[in-house]
């Protein structure tokens, strides 16, 4: 995008903050004009409950860690459930594109129950897995954080933008996942790492990974710098696992051993009381 500098507002995503500067823009405002190739008016101005979590300390003024994006997979939509609308949802012309089904789209968007459930600061019973590990390396390196919500120290952000449905039992957006999906996803995490200037990607989901680096390894589509490192380690759902026995994987382990040598990464000397 030639014109990304007359897009971002020149502000930090933790300065929009409606509620303690009364003249602050939306946050969303900060992701202005993403992939208007793929989405017409912009997918975060189609989807703006769908913006990254940024977290307060995501970026430390003393350097006690680096920036770290940690991106999951998909939300999804149970089977029963706004029934009226899955031709809309399930269909990504529709989704993406379609202008007549915009107002129908924010108005999903728009309800409670959708709101906590499809935010990124909302959490789930799986992301509790990556917070105890989180929390675990900043104990460690007595770095002071949130003990009520680590991922204040980390930026967190589903790749998908289309809800996933349930199909053969389980919830997974491989089921569904189409050409415009990828293409969409792909467009929106990279200028978020660019904006966001992320040192560290780690995807806790192989799914989200995989579909990522198919487009970053193609140079066409490498808009911006890479960061410094991206890993994968599996969602947080196959963690402990009989499966994940089986195949002699540890992802709890590998994911704090990442964090510890990339995220508080003592041997930069980002911080010197890492132990």
């Amino acid at each position: 995008m030639n014109t990304i500098e007359e897009k971002i507002i020149k502000f930090n995503p933790r300065d929009f903050d409606g509620k303690s500067k009364n003249d602050a823009p939306p946050k969303s405002m900060f992701y202005a004009g993403i992939g208007e190739d793929l989405v017409p008016e912009g997918i975060f101005e189609r989807f703006p409950l769908l913006i990254p979590a940024v977290g307060d300390h995501y970026w430390r003024k003393h350097n006690e860690h680096k920036k770290l994006l940690i991106v999951g997979e998909s939300n999804y939509l149970r089977p029963n459930e706004y029934l009226d609308l899955k031709q809309i949802y399930t269909e990504p012309e529709r989704w993406y594109k379609s202008e007549a089904d915009r107002d129908a789209i924010s108005n999903l968007l728009g309800t409670e129950d959708i709101k906590k459930r499809f935010s990124n600061w909302k959490g789930s019973r799986h992301t509790g897995k990556l917070r105890r590990v989180i929390r675990e390396v900043l104990d460690d390196c007595k770095v002071g954080y949130d003990k009520k919500y680590p991922l204040n120290e980390v930026a967190y952000y589903n790749y998908f933008l289309r809800p996933a449905e349930k199909i053969g039992g389980r919830y997974y957006f491989g089921n569904c996942c189409k050409d415009l999906d990828e293409k969409v996803a792909y467009s929106a995490l990279s200028e978020i790492i660019y904006r966001l200037e992320a040192n560290i990607v780690i995807f806790a989901s192989t799914l989200a990974y995989e579909k990522f680096d198919k487009f970053h390894k193609d140079k066409t589509c490498n808009y911006y710098p890479a960061p410094e490192h991206i890993f994968k380690v599996d969602h947080p759902s196959y963690w402990d696992t009989a499966q994940e026995k089986k195949y002699g994987k540890n992802n709890r382990e590998e994911f704090r051993k990442l964090l510890q040598k990339y995220w508080v990464n003592p041997e930069d000397q980002w911080i010197d009381h890492c132990e």
